[in-house]
């Protein structure tokens, strides 16, 4: 009788959650599965890496924009401001919104023309951010 009395009890707590949801809603599995897919794959990974690299490689164009700004470079035909801004990054200037002279070879860097860059950031002629790639 004694043994019975220690199961019964085993038994009711095993099945219980002590306050945990038992199942999941629809949207819960999927927002689960989302995040073990991105973890296995390292979607939102590559994701968040893109973003900082475009982040840091437009901080490192405005740095050298200011740098230029201060030096009094020319920069009326939106020259290439950096061909190695950062690993396979490159910077340029461009009219916002864009003319014939910012897509002049002469006028644009490089590196990214002859594919040794693979990124590049353009700043307009006041320093502010256009577009990333």
């Amino acid at each position: 009788m004694k043994k019975f009395l220690i199961i019964i009890p085993l038994l009711f707590l095993s099945a219980c959650t002590f306050g945990q949801k038992v199942a999941n809603t629809a949207s819960e599995v999927k927002t689960d599965t989302g995040t073990i897919v991105n973890k296995a794959t390292g979607v939102t990974d590559i994701a968040i890496k893109q973003a900082a690299e475009i982040k840091f490689a437009t901080a490192r164009a405005k740095e050298f924009y200011n740098a230029f700004k201060v030096q009094g470079e020319e920069i009326a035909n939106g020259p290439c401001l950096s061909e190695n801004l950062t690993s396979g990054w490159v910077a340029d200037l461009v009219h916002n919104p864009r003319l014939v002279v910012d897509d002049e070879p002469a006028n644009q860097c490089k590196n990214y023309l002859n594919g040794t860059a693979k990124h590049f950031v353009e700043l307009d002629l006041e320093g502010n951010f256009v577009r990333a790639q």
